[in-house]
């Protein structure tokens, strides 16, 4: 009898743990195998940026090939955890659609809802960036979500034949 009992709570635990599986993966719905295990690293707090997918965006970020660095951070970054990343590509969108007589709308929302993420997840909901040797014309993700929300607007400074010359400050 203690025979049977143990065969019977292991396939009550297995039932049980199997039937978490399917309800965890119905909520999640994952697209692949890959999305399924980065979902699972999020939940189990054991999620990671992919450091070499990470250094080719930087490179690509730094030669002003934002496409490029957009594409690669988003690889980097697959679940959108990494405040850091998540600037970068929010700064990516801003330099591609930000222009000398309009900004691209387009642009600035993909760049402002990039923004928003970083700021999600960001401890305190603040993230300045950190990176020496870049020239950014922000390394605040505030300042760079007001300058978004304001390049979404019309105003009488989007006719401006010069173009932005705003930039912040590193103090």
């Amino acid at each position: 009898r203690p025979v049977e009992r143990t065969v019977q709570g292991v396939g009550i635990v297995v039932t049980v743990a199997y039937a978490i599986a399917i309800v965890w993966l119905y909520a999640t719905q994952p697209r692949s195998l890959a999305e399924a295990a980065t979902a699972a690293a999020v939940q189990t707090n054991v999620y990671e940026v992919d450091r070499a997918q990470f250094e080719l965006a930087m490179q690509a970020f730094r030669e002003k090939q934002y496409r490029i660095a957009i594409d690669r951070f988003r690889r980097a970054d697959p679940a959108s955890r990494d405040a850091k990343s998540q600037f970068l590509i929010a700064y990516s969108h801003y330099a591609i659609g930000r222009g000398t007589f309009a900004d691209d709308d387009a642009e600035f929302s993909a760049a402002l809802a990039a923004v928003e993420r970083s700021l999600e997840v960001a401890p305190n909901n603040t993230f300045t960036l950190d990176e020496p040797g870049l020239a950014l014309d922000f390394i605040s993700a505030e300042r760079l979500r007001e300058r978004l929300r304001d390049g979404l607007e019309i105003t009488p400074g989007d006719f401006n034949p010069f173009g932005r010359m705003e930039t912040e400050r590193r103090e």
